[in-house]
């Protein structure tokens, strides 16, 4: 037994040697027999989530070394109702080597190095030829048929496999499906599309150009879900007017982000990044995350913005120098003006000014301390 955690979706993928309904599971192969169309009525970002779990269970096998040698759609086993898959019937001790079993292989999943026209080739299965078996089971999953309409060459064995395809029908209802088909394809991510050429195109000669169950798990993952928004952050909520505020977000399956404040607004491909914004007026800040498969609306706290008072305000203070700023008068004469150098002229005596009184003449000592001493001297 082998088992994965996703720690994204906490889903779990397990590979069986048992029975393969346990716990209700059901081959995808069944899934897309007995209900093609209530499969693919499902939102094109449930099908992504379906085949990311798949990948993710691919993947754990690639990191424990171990090659599956016959994944299809009859070996992967799946619950609509929860992301997660299963793995069965690979034989780890046995895949891999040129005596392997290959009664479980179909040939429309099988490497185009592992057949021709003239049959099965002996090569043995690889963990290349797993990334193969993949991106057909991946596309199953999707869109509900074989990608051979993807393919720059299609063998025998491919044609037969799918010998009743849409593409092979003439009747409306599977010309209908054609359209929707390519519709759909349309509708998918950039980097997602690029994946299905990229293996089914590059990689029909190129072994080393088809991705790996983890970059497929990675990509798919990106885009299983409506857009969401985990982390709208401001570093502050009051700012004085024009300073900054750094705005943090962290967002799951969106392709752009819109951050709009009062007076500043941008858009950026970051789904996990950060700004620096000067708002003009009090308000929210905005936060839109735009995805492949809607949008989703974040709204921070209030910022207010501050007007800086008056008070805290610099006066400038021009500097005065004696030869650039002219003499002042004062206002007592006595007083020479203002940046004049000093005058060696006797300043003028104060104006007498009379009181009304009689001056006193200046009196000796002995008359207070001896009065009658004195009365003697006069007599």
């Amino acid at each position: 037994m082998c088992a994965a955690w996703d720690d994204a979706h906490q889903e779990h993928v397990v590979l069986l040697d048992a029975d393969r309904y346990a716990n209700q599971p059901r081959p995808l192969h069944d899934l897309l027999t007995d209900d093609p169309a209530g499969h693919l009525a499902r939102p094109l970002w449930e099908r992504l989530r379906l085949a990311a779990s798949i990948a993710t269970a691919v993947a754990a096998l690639d990191e424990a070394g171990i090659v599956h040698g016959g994944i299809n759609t009859a070996s992967v086993l799946v619950d609509p109702g929860r992301p997660a898959a299963v793995l069965t019937g690979a034989a780890p001790a046995t895949v891999g080597r040129a005596d392997a079993d290959r009664s479980q292989l179909l040939d429309g999943h099988l490497a185009p190095e592992l057949y021709d026209r003239f049959g099965v080739h002996p090569e043995v299965t690889d963990a290349v030829t797993d990334r193969w078996a993949l991106a057909v089971v991946l596309h199953h999953a999707i869109f509900g048929t074989h990608p051979y309409w993807h393919l720059p060459d299609l063998a025998p064995a491919t044609l037969e496999a799918d010998r009743d395809g849409p593409d092979h029908s003439t009747e409306p209802t599977y010309q209908a499906y054609r359209d929707w088909r390519r519709a759909e394809f349309a509708a998918l991510p950039t980097g997602l599309a690029n994946l299905f050429r990229q293996v089914l195109r590059t990689g029909w000669k190129d072994r080393q150009a088809r991705p790996t169950a983890a970059t497929w798990a990675r990509e798919l993952g990106r885009w299983a879900g409506p857009p969401q928004v985990d982390l709208l952050d401001v570093d502050r909520t009051h700012v004085l007017s024009g300073d900054a505020v750094t705005v943090r977000w962290r967002t799951r399956h969106a392709r752009s982000v819109l951050v709009a404040a009062p007076g500043f607004g941008v858009v950026t491909d970051d789904v996990d990044g950060s700004v620096e914004l000067v708002p003009t007026s009090s308000g929210p800040i905005r936060l839109r995350a735009v995805g492949p498969f809607g949008s989703a609306e974040e709204v921070s706290a209030v910022i207010s913005v501050l007007a800086i008072p008056p008070w805290c305000g610099a006066v400038p203070v021009p500097q005065l120098s004696p030869a650039s700023t002219p003499a002042i008068t004062s206002r007592r004469p006595n007083l020479p003006p203002l940046g004049a150098p000093p005058s060696t002229a006797a300043s003028p005596e104060a104006p007498h000014v009379p009181t009304g009184r009689r001056r006193l003449a200046p009196r000796p000592l002995t008359t207070f301390l001896f009065p009658n001493r004195g009365r003697q001297h006069d007599q």
